[in-house]
């Protein structure tokens, strides 16, 4: 199976985006394909599923893609059930260039995009996933930086972390608009190993969180 790259427009905040995913089979069977789960975020599939794919065909598969809750740049996955073949002699990994994840019989499809924000504040982070060596007992301190790209007040209402030893730190004052400011993480190391925690932060933006992520290996001290 190919799926085809897709491009979505750029739109106001609050519109409806609808787009085709061009997906065709290259095999000598038939595909059938569903989606994992009839609503997926922001998405709404508009065709009627399961959906089959002759040998040979290619198929359009409509989505609505609801913006009313999304930052202004976004990414997500749409995912979608399979039967086709997996093993290396039935397709060609270049088909699929970056666009698709696979897993046992589901493929996830990605997009992304950018809105139009008027009249709304906007915040966007240099980097949702920061990483660091440090050694075992020594505190570091995570810096997610952004930039306010909106036109209102940015107001950073929380950040929570996933456990104890993070403590986050924020602006509590709002953050003019063109201003750049930071999330700060400190963490105090006990254990040994690899770290993966979260910090969920809620903003004036959107009521959906951003969820950042900090990752190290803390290592023995010698």
């Amino acid at each position: 199976m190919r799926v085809n790259p897709f491009q979505i427009a750029t739109v106001k905040r609050g519109d409806s985006v609808y787009f085709n995913i061009p997906v065709r089979n290259q095999g000598y069977d038939p595909i059938t394909i569903k989606p994992v789960n009839h609503s997926q975020g922001d998405i709404r599939f508009n065709d009627e599923y399961p959906i089959t794919i002759k040998p040979h065909e290619e198929r359009n598969l409509s989505v609505t893609l609801f913006t009313g809750d999304l930052y202004k740049f976004y990414k997500g996955r749409i995912s979608f059930y399979s039967n086709e073949d997996r093993s290396e002699k039935a397709f060609n990994l270049k088909d699929y260039e970056n666009l698709v994840y696979k897993q046992d019989d589901k493929i996830s499809i990605q997009y992304e995009g950018q809105l139009i924000f008027e009249n709304l504040p906007s915040i966007t982070f240099d980097s949702f996933v920061l990483s660091k060596f440090i050694s075992r007992g020594e505190t570091c301190i995570f810096d997610f930086g952004f930039v306010h790209d909106g036109d209102v007040p940015l107001l950073i209402r929380y950040a929570k972390t996933s456990s104890s030893c993070l403590v986050a730190s924020w602006p509590k004052e709002p953050i003019l608009p063109s201003e750049r400011a930071n999330i700060g993480v400190k963490y105090d190391s006990k254990r040994v190993g690899p770290i993966n925690k979260s910090i969920t932060v809620l903003t004036n933006v959107s009521s959906r969180p951003i969820v950042l992520r900090v990752k190290r290996l803390v290592k023995m001290k010698m």
